[in-house]
């Protein structure tokens, strides 16, 4: 800090930017900006900066009195679902503060308030949550929505127009955006309910095909959870009690203790670093692909090599096969490519010791569809 500049140590705000701060006449601003400079033109398109210190989170208190009818209508209208403001009372009055000192002064915070972050939809907040968003039933009314066959009939009958017709298309198609954008898949196959996951698109990205599911659908592997390493272990938020117990079932185990704790799974023992009075069972820290490959030199440091030298990894899923007597098995599941003749495999690894080896043969397959015949 320069000798020149001083703090007010109660609030954080320097000398210099306390001087800026001239007191105005809020109200006759409102309706006669010029007087204090300002005109109604430099009001819309002058630069807003965005220097002002917000300090320690919760560390201001601030209480307001006014008339009770002020008091209910920011609380009972103003932070009521429905409209663009926060849906708290101090997140209102710190709004309208926000846009006042924006239009007054054309400065703003450093950083947005916790109380002005935008309103998240119900939607978007079940799909934080990994939650179902509709039944499999109305996913395959939705889907049946996009096609002008749904509505023929009440076309043909006149309790539909054309251009009705057309807008229900265009609604239902935002609506399935909306959901796509969310992360959800809404699969074609109507035996299948909505997943959080586009399981296709996640394979096909990470190996560079638009063919690369067959080697999954053809063997009948089902991902219980894609891209473990983004969707688990990068993952801060709450895992869904399933996905633990899949997780726990499979050769993943040992680095998912600490997770399943603090997902609020309490059937499997953690152990606290900053409680080792209460035991447990210690957790195997997995934040990228090394550190899960080195989870597994532990007990299968000859496969781990082999698989490092001889295969690019793709991808690495929590899979299952859908097959009978197989179906409650859960599979660590690598998808690699080989280095030397760029032959697709899966490689499945289970929570015994077992492994299994499932190759492509789609290419073969179509290779042996194109051979002349005679």
């Amino acid at each position: 800090m320069s000798p020149d500049t001083t703090t007010d140590k109660s609030s954080g705000i320097s000398q210099s930017v306390k001087e800026s701060l001239i007191p105005i006449d809020v109200a006759s601003v409102a309706k006669n900006p010029e007087d204090v400079g300002i005109t109604k033109e430099e009001t819309a398109t002058r630069e807003i900066v965005a220097d002002i210190p917000l300090g320690i989170k919760g560390g201001g208190k601030t209480l307001i009195t006014c008339e009770k009818g002020i008091k209910a209508y920011v609380k009972d209208v103003l932070a009521k679902d429905g409209n663009h403001l926060p849906n708290s009372e101090l997140g209102v009055w710190v709004y309208y503060l926000t846009e006042g000192v924006k239009r007054d002064f054309g400065r703003t915070w450093e950083s947005a308030p916790t109380c002005l972050k935008p309103k998240e939809t119900k939607t978007e907040k079940a799909a934080k949550e990994k939650k179902r968003i509709i039944t499999k039933a109305e996913k395959n009314e939705l889907l049946a929505k996009l096609d002008m066959a749904y509505y023929q009939s009440d076309i043909s009958c006149g309790n539909l127009t054309l251009e009705q017709a057309f807008s229900l298309i265009k609604e239902a198609y935002q609506k399935k955006e909306e959901l796509e954008g969310l992360g959800y898949y809404l699969s074609p196959n109507k035996t299948e309910g909505v997943k959080p996951f586009n399981w296709e698109k996640i394979v096909n990205d990470s190996v560079g095909s638009m063919d690369a599911t067959f080697i999954y659908q053809d063997n009948k592997i089902d991902l219980i959870l894609p891209n473990l390493i983004k969707e688990f272990y990068q993952n801060d938020r709450k895992q869904k009690r399933g996905i633990i117990k899949d997780i726990m079932a499979s050769a993943l185990y040992g680095t998912a203790y600490e997770k399943a704790w603090f997902s609020g799974v309490k059937d499997y023992g953690y152990y606290d670093e900053d409680h080792p009075e209460a035991g447990g069972v210690e957790t195997f820290k997995v934040n990228s692909m090394d550190d899960l490959l080195a989870y597994f030199k532990q007990d299968r440091a000859s496969d781990v090599k082999k698989m490092v030298d001889t295969y690019n990894i793709n991808s690495v899923h929590l899979a299952k096969q859908n097959i009978p007597g197989m179906k409650k098995d859960r599979w660590v599941c690598w998808d690699l490519t080989s280095k030397k003749e760029g032959r697709r495999e899966l490689h499945l690894w289970s929570k015994t010791g077992m492994s299994r080896l499932v190759e492509d043969e789609s290419k073969r397959r179509v290779m042996q569809q194109r051979k002349p015949s005679f």
